[in-house]
């Protein structure tokens, strides 16, 4: 796989650039225009703010971090009284 290191500059140039020939293009929608529609799509990739990763599920039975109190119910319901 090539890799191009570009600055931000350059790389709006060239994403301008592609766009613009796809733009202007007589039928934008033509197959051989396919491979630049593919580099645009991958330098708009690049260019995204990267995100944080995700957070691992915790493991079932983990205990939680905080007080170490019981979180209390909403509603008497879940109080575990039978029969009311």
């Amino acid at each position: 796989m090539l890799t191009i290191d570009l600055t931000d500059d350059e790389h709006a140039t060239v994403t301008a650039a592609i766009r613009r020939i796809i733009e202007e293009d007589r039928f934008p929608h033509a197959l051989r225009l396919e491979p630049l529609r593919s580099a645009l799509a991958k330098l708009a990739l690049a260019a995204a703010p990267k995100l944080p990763p995700e957070r691992q599920p915790r493991p079932k039975g983990a205990a939680r971090q905080g007080t170490g109190q019981r979180m209390r119910p909403a509603h008497d319901c879940c109080e575990g009284r039978s029969g009311q």
